[in-house]
């Protein structure tokens, strides 16, 4: 039985994805992407780490990621192919800021949270970057903001297939 979850939107009307998934305690399923093109999500959460899979066993990317007192560190995609994720959670101003990917080559993170559930924000820069807009309810906000970085991560990909 689900307690919680998160539905939203990443990178616009016209050329984000959506994501719906439920969480129930301890793992988050559901989809990222559309009905027939997109991605089942299967993360776990467990009050150290992150880690589970988005994707098909063929074309999917792993996560794994320790959670501390100041947030997230960790890998999406493998060791080979991967980006880091990094991830800090300011409680006391509900925003989460951190760096998806290296120094040179990677995307920032800044997600406003508010008491009444609503995530807003953006991953990556003014030009190429994309919007976040999520409705998150009864799980954390980290497990949240590594959602929607692997959705937003899924989107560059496929974009640049399409390319």
């Amino acid at each position: 039985m689900a307690q919680g979850g998160i539905r939203g939107r990443i990178g616009g009307g016209f050329a984000g994805y959506d994501v719906a998934a439920e969480f129930d305690g301890s793992a988050l399923q559901g989809r990222m992407g559309g009905r027939f093109a997109g991605k089942d999500i299967a993360f776990f959460y467990d009050d150290g780490r992150i880690w589970g899979r988005w994707g098909g066993k063929m074309d999917g990317k792993d996560i794994e990621c320790a959670i501390t007192e100041a947030g997230l560190s960790g890998r999406m995609g493998g060791s080979f192919a991967g980006k880091d994720l990094v991830l800090q959670m300011d409680d006391s101003s509900l925003t989460v800021t951190g760096r998806l990917g290296g120094a040179t080559i990677g995307s920032d993170v800044r997600l406003d949270c508010s008491a009444d559930g609503q995530m807003h924000g953006r991953i990556g820069g003014k030009v190429f970057g994309k919007d976040v807009h999520a409705e998150v309810f009864g799980m954390p906000w980290l497990l949240a903001a590594a959602t929607v970085c692997a959705v937003y991560w899924q989107l560059e990909s496929d974009k640049s297939k399409n390319n």
